[in-house]
């Protein structure tokens, strides 16, 4: 979609809502283009997944519970050595 520069000052938002839904817009200047707005790569994923229903949305939302502390014999980078074959 080509918008001009006025245009697209006076309804930005509109706009960057079509551009977070996928949509690519060209500013042009006398009918120049001269920019590209452009979503973000991955941008929204989580609410177009909850949307479409391939997401579930968290039940609970705030502070995380604090780290477990556990107790162990084997260090953790003697375990990614391990695993790497070192």
């Amino acid at each position: 979609m080509n918008i001009g520069v006025r245009e697209l000052k006076e309804n930005l938002s509109k706009y960057l809502e079509k551009v977070a839904k996928g949509e690519l817009v060209v500013v042009t200047d006398r009918g120049v283009a001269k920019a590209m707005i452009v979503p973000i790569p991955g941008g929204d994923q989580m609410s177009i997944g909850i949307e479409e229903g391939w997401l579930t949305a968290p039940k609970n939302s705030g502070e995380l519970s604090p780290p477990l502390n556990l107790k162990s014999k084997t260090r953790t980078i003697d375990l990614i050595n391990e695993d790497r074959g070192v």
